[in-house]
């Protein structure tokens, strides 16, 4: 079978395509650039996938526009559209990553009902599911559940993938192709040729000494390859209009924090913070600094993701602890 995924250079698209070469799929991907491809074949190299530059196909295909899409999808039978923007720091106009994730999802979409795709696997998160804060009382979220975007707004990475999502199920709903979308946690893991990427950065900054203190939040974690896996089930075994969450275990910052004493060597971990940061002083400096304002808000939620019908598939998500030290391993090393 032949395949798509769009974003090569990306986290979860280098593993994603990894994953796919391995259960045997002809895979193409695509890059932002003629530039970006040695970038991507190095990376997929870099996680094992040997002999990148002779098994995957990679072609130029942007967010942005509509050139190269239609070439990328001559032969396909699937489409594993993760390409969206991860900025490490929020934008301060949304639109920089809304309109991309948005407009960028149908693209792939209307492409693929043209060439006849028979269906699109796309990355979500569940950011899309419970990003903004929550009803009082609301502790576990399903497939049914959407994250509310009236004001307070939520971060524009939530947004955006809110937006993504919410616009490509309304297209697929209207003439197909079918959809179904995979919806991460924060995903850890081995980092890619040794790039730290924005679902990295929290393991970045308590390893590095940039996070003196611990906020009260918590959330749930998967592994990256595990995450790729879910993508090739969503293909092979998943109903049309699944929406599968790839989230294995609750996680507060400061179990983080333990499993990087714990699991590093104590010359590793002697940056990594043991206070806990009094919520006070997090939502006074949220008066001042918007990313801590919304940090603030979600402060002391709990949020667990309704995984069973990932795990019905077949899915065995690895222990996270691991997927943690393997982060952390690779940031130091990097």
């Amino acid at each position: 079978m032949q395949v798509l995924v769009s974003g090569a250079t990306g986290f979860i698209g280098a593993y994603t395509v990894k994953a796919l070469h391995d259960a045997g799929r002809t895979v193409r991907a695509t890059v932002r650039s003629e530039g970006s491809k040695e970038r991507a074949w190095a990376g997929l190299e870099s996680i094992g996938l040997e002999g990148a530059r002779e098994h995957v196909e990679l072609v130029v295909a942007t967010l942005d526009d509509d050139a190269g899409w239609a070439a990328a999808m001559e032969g396909v039978e699937c489409v594993h559209h993760v390409a969206s923007p991860v900025p490490v720091e929020q934008p301060k106009d949304k639109m920089e990553i809304v309109r991309p994730a948005r407009d960028g999802a149908l693209r792939a979409l209307r492409a693929a009902r043209e060439a006849g795709v028979r269906r699109v696997v796309l990355t979500s998160s569940v950011a899309a599911v419970a990003g903004a804060p929550g009803k009082a009382g609301k502790k576990h979220f399903g497939a049914d559940d959407w994250t509310d975007l009236s004001p307070p707004s939520p971060t524009p990475y939530v947004e955006s993938k809110t937006v993504a999502e919410r616009a490509a199920r309304d297209f697929a709903a209207e003439g197909g192709p079918e959809l179904v979308t995979v919806n991460p946690g924060l995903v850890m893991g081995p980092l890619v040729a040794g790039r730290v990427n924005a679902s990295n950065e929290i393991v970045k900054r308590l390893v590095k000494g940039e996070m003196p203190m611990l906020p009260r939040l918590s959330f749930e974690c998967v592994d990256v390859r595990d995450v790729a896996d879910l993508h090739v089930l969503a293909m092979d075994r998943a109903e049309d209009g699944d929406r599968l969450m790839a989230t294995n275990g609750l996680f507060w910052m400061e179990d983080v924090a333990a499993t990087l004493r714990e699991g590093l060597t104590a010359e590793e971990a002697q940056k990594v913070p043991t206070r806990r940061a009094p919520d006070l002083l997090i939502r006074f400096l949220g008066l001042f600094d918007g990313g801590t304002r919304t940090i603030a808000a979600l402060l002391g939620q709990e949020r667990t993701f309704d995984n069973g019908p990932s795990l019905a598939l077949g899915w065995t998500p690895r222990d996270p602890r691991e997927s943690i030290l393997e982060t952390a391993r690779g940031v130091l090393a990097a």
